[in-house]
């Protein structure tokens, strides 16, 4: 057993708390990378982790982190040693290189450089992992207050022929990843008036309103007409 499992095989069993599911490489690995890290900073919160040195800390994600993605932090990733010893470097690049195509898409449209073509066609294009910028949009909201910059982003978008109903490679829209993020009333108000369809599922079969229970974010339940999100 290596230095780094045999730290995290002990913190866990001091705790009895199971540590994360490896991340893993197939499917969408926007999802299943904020599973991920999600998971692990819950561990190191429960377990004491995050109170340990940050040597131990990254240790212990580079043993929890599963195989596939020890390779890519091994070979696709440029840390300095220093950078190596400390577990939130180490996570922040990792969600950089599983979700590069999201954050460069959505900065281009907060920041203006990205112009419209005519036709909404460029409004509509996909980036490599198949999303529109609405969608890249509504899944970079990490759970986080809608803000008014976000607002004034999605109505720009909206404005200018966005496909509210657009999915991406797992089938899910912009209503569903607003449900998914508690975005708030407010914004999933915003995709409904412009015609976003919440009776429309998945590839798994689920619904907006789905993601809106199972994300228990009572706002977008009590401030949305739940017949829009197709209430039972």
């Amino acid at each position: 057993m290596t230095e780094g499992k045999e730290i995290s095989y002990s913190i866990a069993m001091a705790a009895n708390i199971p540590p994360p599911n490896p991340m893993v490489l197939t499917g969408d690995w926007n999802t299943n990378w904020d599973n991920f890290r999600d998971e692990f900073e819950d561990y190191a919160l429960a377990t004491g982790l995050h109170e340990k040195p940050n040597e131990v800390q990254a240790a212990t994600l580079r043993s929890l982190m599963g195989s596939e993605c020890r390779h890519i932090y091994r070979h696709n990733l440029t840390l300095t040693a220093r950078l190596q010893c400390d577990a939130k470097a180490i996570l922040d690049a990792l969600e950089n290189y599983f979700k590069p195509a999201r954050n460069v898409i959505y900065e281009r449209f907060v920041f203006g450089s990205c112009k419209q073509e005519e036709g909404g066609a460029q409004v509509n294009e996909r980036n490599p992992g198949g999303e529109t910028p609405l969608l890249a949009l509504c899944k970079a909201l990490r759970r986080e207050p809608t803000g008014p910059g976000t607002l004034k982003l999605l109505r720009y978008l909206l404005d200018n022929q966005a496909d509210p109903n657009a999915q991406d490679r797992s089938g899910r829209t912009a209503l569903m990843y607003s449900c998914m993020e508690r975005a708030g009333a407010q914004l999933a108000s915003t995709l409904l008036s412009a015609g976003s369809d919440p009776s429309m599922a998945d590839y798994s079969g689920a619904s907006a309103m789905v993601y809106t229970i199972n994300a228990q974010h009572q706002p977008t339940l009590q401030d949305n007409d739940p017949t829009h999100l197709q209430a039972v």
